[in-house]
Formats: structure tokens, sequence, C-alpha cells
């Protein structure tokens, strides 16, 4: 049994979410979201699918406690109002570190002690959040380091350091 959650539905939380249910990934799936209508709406159009699926995913929404069993869960929260103001990663860094407190709690609280990956922004600094607010170890909370990562993390160097960071930011640069 592969039981997975996503805790944000958001742009990037439903892809996730749709990906997992479609490709079989998941045989059990739990979405929460702050937004109940959101969640709703994500839900049924996720088990209208099912039905011309080869594989059934069992599905389930807002229920911290659904995530106790879990073998992965995937954090997506965000705030894209925040990003839609200049695009730097950095804009959302209150909201979500607040996201991050109150997930990270609800996890714990539930019993949660699967495998953690972030993907909410600042990535670094949020994992590091969820860490310590699930109390789960090094090895289970880990961060999503991709190209689009690599890109928005670059042009936050860029802001920093000008046109050139590579000679400042080895960090970014390698």
């Amino acid at each position: 049994m592969r039981k997975v959650g996503v805790i944000g539905l958001g742009h990037v939380g439903s892809t996730v979410a749709y990906t997992l249910v479609t490709k079989g990934i998941a045989d059990e799936l739990v979405l929460i979201d702050t937004n109940e209508a959101k969640c709703t709406a994500e839900f049924y159009d996720l088990l209208d699918s099912l039905g011309r699926l080869d594989t059934y995913t069992k599905l389930s929404m807002n229920d911290y406690k659904a995530l106790q069993d879990a073998d992965v869960v995937i954090t997506a929260f965000g705030d894209i109002k925040a990003l839609a103001d200049g695009g730097n990663r950095f804009l959302e860094y209150s909201f979500n570190c607040q996201q991050a407190k109150q997930v990270g709690t609800a996890l714990k609280e539930a019993g949660f002690h699967g495998v953690l990956i972030n993907i909410s922004n600042p990535c670094d600094v949020i994992t590091g959040l969820l860490q310590h607010y699930t109390g789960l170890s090094r090895q289970q909370v880990f961060r999503n380091r991709n190209l689009l990562g690599y890109r928005s993390y670059a042009a936050s160097c860029q802001h920093v350091f000008g046109p050139k960071p590579a000679q400042h930011c080895r960090l970014c640069f390698g």
C-alpha cells in the first residue's frame, strides 16, 4: 500500500495530486488545504477521473489523522498572490513560515512518521522549519531540488550580487 498526502492544493499541489492519481502512483491519497472549497473541488475532480483509469486510488480530504500511517507527505503550500508582486521566492517567506509551523505541528500531533517532501518556497528555509516542527529526523525530511528551484535561487543571487553572480555566489553556480 502506498499512502501519500498532499498539503496545499494550489497550482503545484493539485498537479502533484493529479499525477499521483492518474499515473497510479498512490493507492491512497489524502488532500489537505486551508481553503475548504478548493480542497473539495480538487477531491471531486480526482474522484470523477477514477472511472476512466486502469488503477484505483482511495481519496480523502482535510484529515491530518489520516496521515498518521502515510508513507509520504508532500507539502506544496504557498501564497501565489505574493509571487505575483515580483516573482522572488522570498516573497512567500512570512506566509510560508506560518504555514510550516501549522502544518508541522499538525503532522506531529497526527503521529506522522513517514517521509516528508517539501516543495514550498523558500524551499531550504521551509524544509528546515518543517523538520523542526514535526520532530522528524533529517533522513525523513527532504526538499525538492529541481531546475525551477535552482533558477529561482539563481535569480535571487542575481538580485543581490548583480548580473554576474557566479563571481560571488558559489552556492548558486558551483
